[in-house]
């Protein structure tokens, strides 16, 4: 009943937005200036900057960074303190040029079209993690178990409330409801610190502090992919990382839709 709801309500929004571009006026892609329809990117750019390519995993665990010649860690992150709980990390796009106006008329200015059009992307991302990464189960547990788990990153405690969503959840939503994935939401965020407002190294303290398990957590996945729109420094997925595998989750995996160069 939940999938139905949430797909029913999705299907009015989209003829509603349709509508009212037909109506009153298109809107314009944000990489090209054309003519867009609901979302404002036209299809030929969609096709040429937002589609998702095959991945090897040959990335940082922790930041994302492609890697040239080292293996798991970037040069950057092995000189840094602390854990590194991730076992991989896959983002979709670089966090520049447009990238930039599309999260932030998303994330900040609650353009919801964007939200299936971002889920879409990430419901593959999350399929050629699943297939690379099957391998790397140990256990004889069942195939249900040793799913590939979506744990969506928590916002900051009272965000929906006061502002009426959450980008990360309404991407969760997506993907439980429209694309079949086995949602689980074992986090809660303890602090209501906006991390864009430390340096990396501040960040960095956080983890361990700022994520802890929900209350109501039963038995854990052996497998989780966390989700987030934006990797930074890589602070909070590894925050959220090491309260999972500090509970007993044995892989720990994040797709995020884009990844801020440094």
């Amino acid at each position: 009943m939940k999938k139905m709801m949430f797909n029913a309500k999705q299907e009015f929004l989209k003829y509603a937005r349709n509508c009212f571009s037909l109506v009153f006026s298109e809107s314009s892609c944000l990489v090209c200036g054309g003519a867009a329809g609901a979302l404002p990117l036209c299809a030929p750019c969609r096709a040429r900057y937002f589609s998702v390519g095959k991945h090897d995993g040959s990335l940082c665990r922790r930041c994302g960074k492609q890697l040239i010649s080292e293996a798991g860690l970037c040069l950057e992150c092995r000189e840094l303190d602390g854990i590194s709980a991730l076992d991989g990390v896959f983002p979709l796009f670089s966090y520049r040029l447009w990238n930039t106006e599309v999260l932030c008329r998303w994330k900040l200015g609650g353009e919801r079209s964007f939200s299936p059009f971002f889920a879409r992307l990430m419901s593959e991302r999350i399929r050629q993690i699943a297939a690379l990464t099957l391998s790397s189960c140990t256990s004889g547990r069942s195939e249900e178990f040793r799913k590939l788990i979506v744990v969506p990153v928590p916002p900051r405690p009272g965000k929906i409330r006061r502002v009426g969503w959450d980008q990360v959840e309404e991407l969760a939503m997506f993907l439980e409801c429209t694309y079949g994935f086995s949602v689980c939401r074992l986090l809660r965020r303890s602090s209501s610190v906006e991390q864009k407002s430390l340096s990396r190294r501040g960040r960095l303290d956080t983890i361990g502090k700022s994520y802890r398990l929900g209350k109501k957590v039963g038995r854990l996945p052996e497998r989780v992919c966390l989700v987030d729109d934006v990797l930074t420094t890589g602070a909070t997925l590894e925050g959220c990382a090491a309260v999972l595998k500090n509970a007993g989750v044995e892989k720990v995996y994040a797709a995020t839709l884009f990844s801020v160069d440094r």
